[in-house]
């Protein structure tokens, strides 16, 4: 302090209190140390402490050199002001007051005109602010009937369009009033009007409190507000939707299931259908080929071999039907009925020989479908062996399995393919049917079994290029 205006004595008589120009200090006179307690500039204070007076229960008044009062609570800490609102006329006079508590515990006080008497009984010593109210409700601009305490445990409830909720608060002093909406922000804004717009569903807490000039703030008034979700963020809507959403995907599926089968059904007797066409034109094409064998042996009076022949003809012919209304057979009943037709072909010709390479354990475990290699076989020799000029005609089969796929390979010694469109160019009635059968059959069985096919052909040709005969390779691949 740079000078003291007061003094006064602490209720213990070990401490004193030193009132002047900043503040005031505490000194202790057993310890004759000096402490400051109450900075003037940091409270609310106007100007410098002209006066102190401790009272009996140990509160001081404080006057300022601008007559204003205050309160001390030396326990609490707390410097709650006094205005002419509460009896104290003297403030702002410029007039150097004083105050005191006589014997009764009155309040008297001294200013440029006179004597106060403070009204104690009506009067409040401001330990504690007083908590605002809020006395008024508003929800889309319309007041709503309130209770002060009707939101305090149960809240408001707000449905979403309800918007903009105001709440109008006041204070019965002179005191400003703070709110802030919890859940939605921390900080806390001064004015007696709030107002929200917009808000999101959830639960609130609206805070409201007075902050006196040197920053005591009031116990907190509370109000719970509710946001009620919009009909379409409901529990009840989202399980609805959520059944409704199943319910639909579940027929939506079943439908489209139905519709899948229903349109695998009808391919699958399309390619029954037309799997049947084509075995209904082999067949007689087939046949064609055996009775004019036969017809021209028969001509050229060769009666022994052509009884031979007619005899290995119905035998095939037999197993040809047999086997021809089953949608698979084995590998071995394949190579059975293509080793008759090889030999019906020997008998006609006499001119090439055949091989088959296929391990034992394929015979059985193999499975395709009837006839499969028979047209690949029979255009090997028609158009391959047959025109060939050179001896040792000799037509290989083999067959393989590398896990999920089967591999055929027909491979003959002939003309060569080149060769072979030359002579049919010039054999102006030809009409070949094997080949074409052949790749009809495999488009439709890629849609009934569930394979991939391919059906390759290879031109062999010696160290000179000239052609030494054709390669056949027909793949067989699983999709599963």
């Amino acid at each position: 302090l740079t000078y003291i205006n007061h003094i006064t004595c602490h209720s213990d008589s070990n401490k004193l209190w030193l009132a002047g120009s900043g503040g005031i200090l505490s000194y202790e006179i057993k310890k004759d140390t000096i402490a400051k307690v109450i900075n003037s500039s940091t409270n609310g204070m106007d100007n410098n402490i002209s006066s102190i007076h401790q009272k009996d229960d140990g509160k001081i008044f404080i006057i300022t050199t601008r007559d204003q009062l205050f309160e001390w609570d030396v326990k609490r800490n707390k410097i709650l002001p006094i205005n002419l609102e509460k009896g104290w006329w003297a403030e702002n006079f410029l007039n150097r007051s004083r105050i005191a508590v006589d014997e009764n515990g009155k309040w008297w006080g001294t200013f440029r005109y006179g004597l106060i008497k403070f009204n104690t009984s009506t009067f409040f010593s401001l330990a504690e602010l007083n908590s605002p109210d809020i006395h008024e409700i508003e929800i889309n601009y319309s007041p709503i009937n309130y209770h002060p305490a009707a939101f305090r445990t149960n809240p408001l409830e707000l449905k979403h369009s309800e918007s903009p909720l105001t709440m109008v608060c006041s204070s019965i002093y002179n005191n400003k009033v703070e709110f802030k909406l919890e859940g939605l922000e921390n900080t806390w804004h001064i004015g007696e009007r709030a107002t929200y717009t917009n808000l999101r569903e959830g639960n609130y807490t609206f805070k409201v409190r007075t902050v006196d000039e040197v920053g005591n703030s009031s116990p907190e008034r509370i109000m719970m507000v509710k946001v009620l979700p919009p009909w379409w963020r409901t529990w009840w809507f989202r399980i609805l939707a959520s059944l409704l959403i199943s319910t639909g995907l579940y027929f939506f599926i079943r439908k489209s299931i139905e519709n899948i089968q229903k349109e695998n059904e009808y391919k699958i007797k399309l390619a029954n259908s037309e799997l049947t066409a084509i075995r209904s034109q082999m067949n007689p094409h087939f046949i064609f080929n055996c009775m004019t064998a036969i017809d021209g042996l028969i001509a050229t009076q060769q009666n022994l071999k052509a009884s031979e022949y007619l005899g290995k003809f119905s035998k095939l012919v037999r197993q040809v039907l047999q086997l021809s209304e089953k949608q698979l057979i084995s590998l071995g009943d394949e190579l059975d009925t293509l080793k008759l037709y090889l030999q019906l072909e020997q008998l006609r010709t006499q001119d090439f020989t055949y091989e088959f390479k296929v391990e034992e354990n394929l015979l059985e475990e193999i499975e395709i479908p009837p006839l499969l290699l028979q047209p690949i076989v029979e255009n090997a020799i028609l158009h391959g062996l047959k025109t060939a000029t050179h001896d040792h005609k000799k037509i290989i089969i083999s067959a393989n399995k590398i896990e999920n796929k089967i591999q055929f390979e027909i491979e003959d010694n002939g003309i060569g393919r080149q060769q072979s469109t030359i002579n049919n160019l010039q054999r102006n009635n030809h009409k070949s049917m094997g080949g074409k059968l052949t790749k009809d059959r495999l488009q439709i069985m890629e849609q009934l079994l569930n394979i991939e096919t391919n059906l390759t052909y290879k031109d062999l040709h010696d160290d000179l290029e000239n052609a030494t005969g054709t390669k056949v390779i027909l793949t067989l691949t699983s999709k599963s």
